[in-house]
């Protein structure tokens, strides 16, 4: 009877949230490039007076702030599952440890 008999393995479920999480990442840096650019092109349409122009690229931006808000929203929610999942692993651990230890201390009883 081995110390991780029952060992509850989560750790495919870690990596996979961290690729989950890497992709949103990038994604979140990707919107970010986005709406810098639009920042410029903005910039020069408006030093340029093509106003019609300028406010059809401010709606782009906007667009795209509403899309980054909603990714740093998956960002946040996927970082709070992931923390909470390596906390229930630990915890998993930790009550095996202690039964083994239990285990061990009745058969020393039993023998002395």
């Amino acid at each position: 009877m081995g110390l991780f008999k029952k060992k509850k393995d989560h750790s495919k479920s870690l990596n996979k949230m961290k690729e989950t999480l890497d992709s949103v990442e990038e994604r979140q840096v990707q919107l970010e490039r986005l709406i810098n650019q639009r920042n410029i092109v903005i910039k020069q349409l408006l030093a340029f007076g093509k106003r019609k122009e300028a406010a059809l690229e401010l709606s782009k931006r906007k667009s795209f702030e509403e899309q980054l808000q909603r990714v740093l929203i998956t960002k946040t929610n996927l970082e709070q599952q992931y923390l909470s999942l390596q906390n229930s692993s630990n915890a998993s651990q930790v009550m095996d440890a202690m039964k083994m230890g239990t285990e061990s201390q009745k058969k020393m009883n039993k023998e002395a």
